[in-house]
């Protein structure tokens, strides 16, 4: 059976096709699980370290390559460096850091809304998660 006899007349594939579903058992990986570690994951390593070994390979416009190796090493671990740069921002007057730093000491706050009601105001409390914030709202 060919790709046109599979479909309908609006062009959706009809029940029970073979070719072009790539969603059937025999299209997945023999290996469904997740393939390596995510961002978060990558990151919290990076933060309790104290020491990162990296090296960089740089092409320029003309196509020169430059390789370099660095080594960063403290007696702190990265999470502490970084807390105490953005108590440094907040001291110098950022109101970006100094609101990240009551974010995490104190929690967000959370949102009131009243509704009036005449006499008798209703009360009502909602608390807001974004789930996905960013662009059109569509994942690519």
């Amino acid at each position: 059976m060919t790709m046109e006899n599979q479909r309908n007349n609006n062009g959706q594939f009809l029940p029970g096709n073979k070719e072009g579903n790539r969603f059937s058992s025999e299209n997945q990986p023999e290996n469904p699980g997740r393939k390596g570690r995510s961002t978060t994951e990558y990151l919290r390593k990076l933060a309790e370290a104290r020491t990162i070994r990296f090296a960089l390979t740089i092409t320029d416009a003309d196509g020169k390559v430059t390789n370099k190796e660095a080594t960063i090493e403290s007696e702190a671990q990265l999470n502490e460096l970084l807390a105490n740069l953005l108590w440094a921002d907040a001291i110098k007057g950022s109101h970006k850091a100094r609101k990240e730093i009551l974010d995490r000491l104190e929690g967000r706050p959370k949102q009131n809304h009243v509704l009036e009601g005449g006499d008798n105001p209703i009360q009502q409390t909602i608390t807001y998660k974004v789930v996905q914030a960013g662009g059109d709202g569509h994942r690519d």
